[in-house]
């Protein structure tokens, strides 16, 4: 993990910033994954939000590692 420039190897910071920053995100996704595969509701267009909101959630990770990628890229110059 990057922060400021400086690689930080420490699992216990690691741990936090995935809770800080991707833990509500993930729990989402696992959340709408397991609502749009087993049929627990025969709504189509509840259906049809929640491939919605996974596709939100996936292109908003895309784009989170993207943009870390981009920066990691950046910083060995």
């Amino acid at each position: 993990m990057i922060v400021n420039g400086e690689t930080i190897y420490d699992k216990t910071e690691r741990i936090k910033d995935f809770f800080k920053k991707s833990l509500f995100e993930d729990l989402m996704y696992i959340i709408t994954l397991i609502v749009s595969f087993f049929p627990i509701f025969d709504n189509i267009q509840l259906k049809g939000t929640i491939c919605i909101i996974i596709i939100f959630i996936s292109y908003k990770k895309l784009n989170q590692n993207y943009e870390s990628l981009y920066e990691i890229l950046y910083l060995k110059g």
